[in-house]
């Protein structure tokens, strides 16, 4: 069940651009996929060119597969060397062909530029790359957006620094995606959403700022009045039926739709259309609302076990990036406290954990009870106290976990080793 896959049946023409992600990409699945196996960071040669050609070829194939009518210059997962380099030409180019190719019918394109993804170094050097694509190198010149060679000269007659590269030249291929729909006299009845998948600072954690907090931009001339900021709450599952109602269409019944739609504040953005959103990674859960944000970090027993064991998988997993706190140990001052309450009125940074101070134990509880109706809803998925059974642990005295945890994060992954067990 996707988006693509549910218009398509009912008329749309459902493209996909760039940067996939959400498929397989183990070796089983390249076998039986008849995919090549492209190793990371393998020397180049042509017969390797020729493979990633033909694994771009096939992503297509795949991503059709799965329900979208058309699917183009496809990066199936991250960038990776010998073809490590961003090329929003490369990706911007097949966006333009799917509009020019089927504005006059109902349409739905998902854009994924592979910006700004990686260190800011990354997207310097992918600049002077040209010939480096999601299927290999190749020879021809790719046009449509301003000359490469001004993207330096642009940031520094503004002041600006290299590190800010990426953020310029992801914005030449979105004005080109604009463009192209004022040209093709479109834009005014065409819904444009922009968003990110993540935050940077707190990349990898449920912290609000910088972290599941994203950029949310939305134009759509013929309906949403330009200019207005809208501060209500919505979360990521709400666009699927956003899209759904404005296409009149009805989800299967086996579509699980986890979101609301946000058009109602198209009208009126000042009129909230839910009371929380709700985030997980990893371990870790959170509700926020508009003043606060609870996060809460449960383990399972194998993970505690683990733990104290010094097992090197355990601590990779739970101090890595998917680990539900990731990036926050350098910012804030108890990433692995087990209940976590941060008022965002008066502590937009969250440093000052209030969990445990009794004059917002009412807030706490409300909050609470926030998280165990959401996560009521997948069902067979137990958490902590939230929702017992299986192999979930409540929170308690597990704070030499936490500690230790917090040491091998802040050594760094580098030195994520064994070491004696503690009890």
């Amino acid at each position: 069940m996707n988006i693509g896959a549910i218009l398509a049946r009912h008329g749309y023409a459902t493209g996909f651009v760039g940067k996939y992600h959400v498929g397989p990409g183990d070796a089983d699945f390249h076998r039986t996929s008849e995919l090549h196996m492209v190793e990371k960071n393998a020397p180049y040669t042509e017969a390797l060119n020729r493979q990633q050609r033909e694994n771009e070829a096939r992503y297509r194939e795949l991503i059709q597969d799965r329900g979208f009518t058309w699917a183009k210059h496809i990066y199936w997962e991250n960038t990776k060397a010998p073809f490590q380099m961003h090329n929003p030409e490369w990706t911007i180019e097949a966006a333009v062909e799917f509009l020019e190719a089927n504005h006059a019918r109902p349409f739905y394109l998902h854009y994924s530029t592979t910006l700004l993804h990686g260190t800011n170094g990354s997207w310097r050097r992918s600049l002077d790359h040209p010939e480096i694509t999601g299927a290999g190198k190749i020879s021809r010149k790719l046009a449509s957006m301003p000359p490469r060679d001004t993207v330096m000269k642009r940031i520094r007659a503004a002041g600006l620094t290299d590190n800010e590269a990426g953020y310029l030249w992801m914005d030449d291929s979105l004005g080109v995606l604009l463009k192209t729909l004022d040209h093709l006299k479109i834009a005014e009845h065409t819904v444009v959403l922009f968003v990110a998948d993540h935050g940077s600072h707190n990349k990898g954690s449920l912290l609000k700022t910088r972290g599941t907090e994203i950029p949310c931009l939305l134009r759509w001339p013929g309906r949403v009045k330009g200019g207005v900021t809208c501060n209500e709450l919505i979360q990521n599952t709400d666009f699927v039926p956003t899209w759904l109602e404005l296409a009149k269409v009805s989800p299967p019944a086996a579509y699980q739709v986890d979101g609301v739609s946000i058009s109602p504040l198209f009208a009126k953005p000042g009129r909230p259309i839910r009371p929380f959103v709700y985030a997980e990674m990893g371990a870790a859960r959170s509700v926020k609302t508009k003043t606060h944000n609870y996060i809460a970090l449960r383990y399972t027993r194998e993970q505690l076990d683990g733990v104290r064991a010094g097992n090197r998988r355990h601590l990779k997993a739970l101090t890595g990036l998917s680990g539900g706190v990731s990036r926050s140990v350098n910012s804030t001052t108890n990433p692995y406290a087990a209940d976590q309450l941060y008022d965002l009125r008066d502590d937009s940074t969250e440093q000052h954990n209030l969990a445990r101070d009794a004059s917002q134990s009412q807030v706490l509880r409300t909050l609470q009870n926030y998280l165990k109706t959401e996560l009521q809803r997948f069902p067979r998925r137990p958490y902590g106290e939230f929702v017992p059974g299986g192999n979930a642990v409540a929170a308690g005295a597990h704070g030499d976990v936490y500690q230790q945890l917090l040491e091998t994060a802040r050594q760094g992954k580098k030195n994520t080793k064994p070491r004696k067990p503690t009890r």
